[in-house]
């Protein structure tokens, strides 16, 4: 498996999202078998709605809808959620190198 099971589980919940009526899940270099598991497992855990089965595999994703818990997970992973708390720690540290200079620079400017 090339991809880590974190980044196929998005990789499929996208996949979801995006076309929603598809019988299948396909992912370049990715086994049918792992991705199979990987279903089952979003499945389980609720991040999706259950998948049509047969045979004890899964026949269809045709209907299949991410739940509040999938949507949650996509949102975490979305690159404004990272960009956007790395700006936080960013200003964050800054802020606590700069707030002690203001002070001081303060301090000295109006002699408080």
């Amino acid at each position: 498996m090339l991809l880590k099971e974190s980044n196929l589980r998005r990789n499929i919940l996208e996949k979801i999202k995006t076309d929603p009526g598809q019988w299948e899940i396909e992912i370049p270099n990715v086994d049918k078998e792992e991705i199979i598991n990987q279903i089952n497992f979003l499945y389980r855990e609720g991040y999706i709605t259950k998948p049509t089965y047969g045979d004890n595999t899964i026949y269809s994703m045709a209907f299949v809808k991410i739940t509040e818990k999938g949507e949650k997970l996509l949102e975490a992973a979305s690159p404004k959620t990272k960009v956007s708390g790395i700006l936080k720690y960013v200003g964050t540290y800054v802020l606590g190198i700069l707030t002690p200079l203001i002070v001081a620079w303060l301090k000295k400017k109006f002699g408080l």
